[in-house]
């Protein structure tokens, strides 16, 4: 958990050590010791796929992912959908929110973001909008939900309430700095086409 907490403050866009490599660095170091430890404990697995996401290895960072429900059928860890997404298998993502859902009934509401993510990069645009708006209405907070539904209303001709959701959030979150380069997280995108397909869309909303 300590190295969650550096791979946590490197990628929050609130915190102030975001985007130091040293911090990613610590926080790698941390997991991976964690699983040499007890490489059967699941949320090391998942841990440490978390911080190879965020160092650009999605062909590590998705086998600890399995690893970790391989050991433990039962476990859940939210993050692994968007992991899917950016390393450009967004059909396996839909799978695994579908089995979040089902195991864990206190899920956060960003998991819905994540389906809603998902379906978008899948252009099943009009089924992404119930499970994004679903997130905005369960965590008015959780800023993805807004951005990804925002580039979703774009892409179904809903320009206009897509740069107003934009318009907010822009005035709600001036602290964390959104750009198309920044967040949230197109540089990610194993595929550059995925983060065409996102940009596109979020530049046409106003970002």
């Amino acid at each position: 958990m300590l190295g969650h907490t550096y791979v946590r403050a490197y990628a929050d866009p609130r915190v102030q050590d975001l985007g130091d490599p040293d911090v990613l660095k610590h926080g790698y170091e941390l997991v991976n010791r964690a699983v040499g430890l007890d490489p059967y404990l699941p949320l090391a697995r998942a841990q440490l796929g978390w911080a190879l996401f965020w160092m650009h290895q999605p062909d590590s960072a998705v086998p600890e992912y399995e690893k970790a429900f391989a050991v433990n059928p039962n476990f859940s860890d939210w993050r692994f959908p968007v992991v899917l997404v950016y390393a450009g298998a967004a059909p396996r993502a839909l799978d695994v929110v579908q089995a979040q859902l089902r195991l864990d009934p206190f899920h956060p509401p960003i998991v819905h973001a994540f389906q809603g993510h998902a379906l978008y990069m899948l252009k099943r645009y009009a089924e992404a909008v119930t499970p994004l708006r679903e997130c905005i209405r369960r965590g008015p907070h959780v800023l993805p939900g807004h951005v990804w539904l925002a580039a979703t209303l774009v892409r179904l001709g809903q320009r206009t309430e897509a740069r107003a959701i934009i318009a907010e959030v822009l005035k709600r979150a001036p602290q964390m700095k959104m750009t198309l380069k920044r967040w949230p997280a197109p540089w990610l995108y194993r595929n550059p086409q995925d983060a065409d397909h996102m940009i596109e869309a979020l530049r046409e909303a106003g970002l």
